[in-house]
């Protein structure tokens, strides 16, 4: 009888270690989620007050963490993103970006990325984004653009935005940002990374291989050659690529925008060159920035994504 009445007692035990363990583990799941979303505040502040406000020539800026990046439905991980909203304070017309068209697909939000802060992610396959408005670096004179993001998998022609027009075989009147990576089969272009213009022309021999950076891209004339753009990876200025580029002008000013992609000019709206990775922001400035200032920009995203940058 005693035997029984401790089996009894046993198993009540057993009951209310497994409800504590239950209230524990919810806790902590709860508590978790509370870190997450404070998180997310914080990085929203420090975007709300940072020195992107302040400087002068913003033309676009995309990020993660704003309430009004995204629209509340699209904040589910691993669901599809409408629209990605221009958080630019000091212009009126934004840059939003929408679906590109019913044949492509729309990229995903990433909850935990980047310094456990959100992402919009890219399958390097069918996604990309339109803006619904051109970008207007004027005349491309002069410009600088931040992208912060990570890459998979993809070598040659990883692209992550296109600026330039919607058709017609324009030489080398665009911008086009590579992300290629190491390539082991011994592709000749694979690892080189950077500006491109026309046909398989990049200027940095920079790969990207599965590292969270900040990069910074600018150009400082409209003419295209090697002398007068610069890309910065972490805040560290990149070797320049030893091929030739043809010469010519960049003319961009009011022409089509896309991100996740570059976009065939010759068959007209269509996609191609899809990057495979994920991005958590974007700032474009119509004017190439100094190095204070480009440094200052940096520091922001450092502090921000817990990448560290050299200066």
């Amino acid at each position: 009888m005693i035997k029984n009445q401790n089996k009894a007692f046993s198993l009540i035990e057993l009951s209310i270690v497994i409800l504590i363990i239950g209230l524990l583990v919810a806790g902590i799941v709860k508590g978790q989620g509370l870190y997450n979303k404070m998180k997310i505040i914080s990085a929203a502040s420090l975007t709300n007050n940072s020195v992107v406000n302040s400087i002068p020539n913003l033309d676009a800026w995309y990020e993660t963490t704003a309430s009004k990046s995204f629209n509340s439905s699209d904040l589910q991980d691993g669901g599809q993103i409408n629209n990605w909203y221009d958080i630019n304070p000091t212009m009126s017309e934004k840059k939003n970006l929408a679906k590109y068209s019913a044949s492509y697909n729309l990229p995903t939000y990433k909850k935990n990325c980047i310094n456990g802060l959100p992402c919009v992610d890219f399958n390097g396959i069918d996604q990309c984004l339109l803006s619904n408005n051109k970008i207007n670096i004027v005349g491309a004179t002069t410009g600088t653009i931040f992208v912060v993001g990570q890459t998979r998998e993809g070598v040659v022609g990883n692209t992550a935005l296109y600026i330039g027009p919607t058709s017609g075989s324009v030489a080398r009147r665009q911008i086009v940002l590579d992300f290629s990576k190491d390539d082991e089969s011994g592709n000749e272009n694979a690892g080189i990374s950077g500006y491109r213009f026309i046909g398989s022309n990049y200027i940095f021999n920079k790969p990207f291989n599965d590292q969270d950076f900040i990069s910074t891209w600018s150009w400082s004339s409209p003419d295209v050659s090697n002398d007068n753009f610069n890309l910065y990876i972490n805040g560290v200025a990149q070797t320049k690529h030893s091929s030739t580029i043809l010469g010519g002008k960049l003319n961009i000013a009011n022409h089509k925008f896309t991100i996740g992609a570059s976009h065939n000019r010759v068959t007209g709206n269509a996609c191609t060159s899809f990057f495979n990775g994920s991005i958590a922001e974007i700032i474009i400035f119509r004017k190439n920035l100094r190095t204070a200032q480009r440094k200052s920009v940096e520091k922001y995203l450092s502090q921000k994504y817990g990448i560290s940058v050299t200066h």
